[in-house]
């Protein structure tokens, strides 16, 4: 039997408590209103669209990691921005720039992205999609296996994302952000007269 009287649904979402209008549930199936929070267009779930960017972005931390991100530039947009507060690029040359140097010192790292909270609030609109998160990142100059160590730096991380592009998605904006940060990052290291500092 459909719902009636003042019936109040509240549920948990990205943290927060959020009530659905009982005058939408009226008649509705659980599988109905499911589908009315969670679904967005075509049928592509939240969930798949959240697979699909942590997808992404370890295509691209791969990159960087296996590549010395010589294949950067693919996934950034034209007038991106890549703060990284120690240094920050603004536009893709600037960011391929960070990347060709970065190649030349000869790294090995790894970047750790966990704790990953999914923002579509402007999906539907735009077609972004923002992503915060808690990034781990080790490295070390020179090849080869390193002695294990305290991780470099650890990030308050958002990549702020655009459907399309390449590789399915275009980063627009990114910014890891340091709450703990060793004195030998790599970025300290980065040449000041570049002027992206």
């Amino acid at each position: 039997m459909p719902p009636t009287g003042n019936i109040r649904l509240v549920f948990m979402r990205d943290g927060h408590a959020d009530a659905l209008d009982t005058d939408a549930l009226v008649g509705r199936s659980a599988v109905e209103v499911f589908k009315m929070e969670y679904i967005m267009p075509n049928d592509i779930s939240k969930a798949d669209i959240a697979l699909d960017i942590q997808n992404f972005m370890a295509r691209f931390w791969n990159d960087v990691e296996k590549n010395e991100g010589r294949r950067s530039g693919e996934y950034f947009a034209k007038d991106a921005i890549f703060d990284a507060k120690l240094v920050c690029f603004n536009g893709r040359d600037q960011i391929c720039d960070w990347y060709r140097w970065r190649e030349r010192a000869e790294r090995v790292s790894r970047h750790l992205i966990t704790n990953c909270l999914f923002d579509f609030a402007a999906f539907e609109g735009s077609g972004e999609v923002e992503v915060r998160a808690v990034m781990t990142h080790f490295g070390a100059d020179g090849k080869g296996v390193h002695p294990t160590a305290p991780p470099i730096a650890i990030y308050d991380y958002v990549m702020r994302l655009q459907r399309g592009g390449g590789h399915g998605w275009t980063i627009v904006h990114l910014e890891t952000d340091p709450v703990f940060l060793s004195p030998d990052h790599v970025a300290l290291r980065y040449p000041a007269e570049k002027g992206h500092k």
